[in-house]
């Protein structure tokens, strides 16, 4: 008898987003925590600046999302009221299944109806910060033959990297 095990990594409630507390600590938290325990985060601390980025924009879509931001007035009455977390978590809830990395129908960030036509590309190319295809060798020194490996944590930040950085979403 075979045992098949599912490969998940949901977003919404694992700890991917590296973040420093108001007191100086590190860590990671899920998406959730990051809404819920705003107040106790200094910053999102990504070692790459383009992830981080690509994270503060990923937190704005779900602001936008499940509030009614639409003015400057808009902003400055959720920067002096702050969010309401109930409609951040319904929303997370609602849409779960969207933020799970390695979902078989709606993987996050990624699409599983594009043709590999027998193409392998390394996890390297979703970045500008590492030596892949034709990007140029400066700090980074793997090469496709020889790639490097990430945790689902780092591969979530990749993709969101190359979702604000590439033109298309990477998608050539």
């Amino acid at each position: 008898m075979k045992l098949v095990t599912k490969l998940t990594y949901n977003l919404v409630t694992e700890p991917w987003i590296p973040i420093t507390t108001n007191d100086g600590h590190s860590h990671s938290v899920s998406l959730r925590q990051v809404f819920e325990q705003a107040q106790e985060i200094r910053d999102i601390s990504d070692p790459s600046p383009l992830s981080q980025v690509g994270l503060y924009r990923l937190l704005l879509a779900i602001l936008y999302r499940t509030h009614k931001i639409t003015t400057s007035d808009s902003w400055k009455t959720l920067w002096s009221k702050g969010w309401n977390f109930e409609a951040i978590s319904d929303y997370l809830e609602r849409w779960e299944n969207r933020f799970d990395l390695f979902s078989e129908t709606h993987p996050f960030y990624q699409r599983i109806d594009l043709p590999l036509d027998g193409r392998l590309t390394p996890l390297t190319k979703l970045s500008n910060e590492f030596t892949a295809g034709n990007n140029k060798q400066v700090f980074d020194h793997s090469t496709d033959e020889n790639p490097v490996s990430f945790t689902p944590d780092r591969c979530a930040r990749l993709l969101i990297e190359a979702q604000f950085w590439s033109i298309g979403g990477g998608v050539s």
